[in-house]
Parts: C-alpha cells; structure tokens; sequence
C-alpha cells in the first residue's frame, strides 16, 4: 500500500514540475530555443510518469488481480486505486491536481507559442520582401554568388 502513497506523491511531484517549467516559460522566455528546452524535459519527465504509472497498475495487479486495469487510463486508474485503497485519497487528489494545473499550464504556453508564430512570420514576411529584389540561378561554375542582384 506504501507504494501507491509514494507513486501518487512522485506523479503529482512530477507533474506539478511540469506546470512550474510551463509557468517559467510563459513568464521569462519567448524564444524557440527556450522552447524546445521545454519540449525535452516534457518528453523526459513523461517518460519518467509512463514508467511509475505502469509500475502502480503493475503493482495494483498483483494486490487485486483486476485485468481491465492494466488498460486503464491514469485518472480511472486513480479512482479505481481510492476505490480500493480510500487512505490513498488524498494522494490521489494531489495527483489530479496537478494535472488540472498542467493543463491551465498548457494552455498559456500553447497562447505564448501561438504569439511567437505570429512574430515568425512577421520576420519571414519581412526576410521575403527584401529578398525580392534577389533571384536565384543555377551556377554553371562552381565559385562566385548564386545570386544576381537586380536593383539598377
């Protein structure tokens, strides 16, 4: 039983790191490169949560023999678990939420990310008109610019 009491604080540990980096990024960082910070440690701490989960169905198995909760998903996995287990309620509510504050989470950094596109092509537009005036060519030597400059 101790196991599901530490499963349940480790995911809403878990998750709820998830929604601090979430709260980071929308609050200081607005590049892609602090983007795709983000999106790496997402998959790793996903991974991680994926692997405590299957752990706790695992585990869930063996005390209750119930098969159709290896298939479960984790909130009906949680409430099979408090079912079962009721002392396991409170670690249980931990866990749901910090899910429900990663979702909120999400979706500021989904809006960010959305304002982020629109300045990407805002500069695309831009890069495009001032290379209007340029037109490629395909080079029959192999030195020199591909570009010819039209501007008389």
């Amino acid at each position: 039983m101790e196991q599901f009491f530490v499963g349940f604080e480790t995911l809403a540990k878990l998750y709820g790191s998830l929604a601090e980096a979430n709260m980071f990024f929308y609050r200081n960082h607005e590049d892609v490169d602090n983007f795709r910070n983000l999106i790496e440690q997402r998959a790793m701490v996903i991974e991680d949560t994926e692997v405590i989960f299957s752990e706790l169905k695992s585990k869930f198995f063996d005390k209750f023999g119930e098969e159709n909760i290896t298939h479960a998903n984790l909130i009906d996995f949680i409430y099979a678990v408090v079912e079962k287990i009721p002392e396991t309620a409170d670690y249980a509510k931990q866990v749901t939420d910090s899910l429900r504050e990663l979702v909120e989470t999400n979706k500021l950094v989904e809006k960010k990310v959305g304002s982020f596109q629109e300045k990407l092509k805002t500069e695309v537009g831009k890069v495009r008109q001032t290379s209007k005036s340029l037109t490629g060519y395909r080079q029959l030597e192999t030195y020199g610019s591909c570009f010819i400059n039209k501007i008389k």
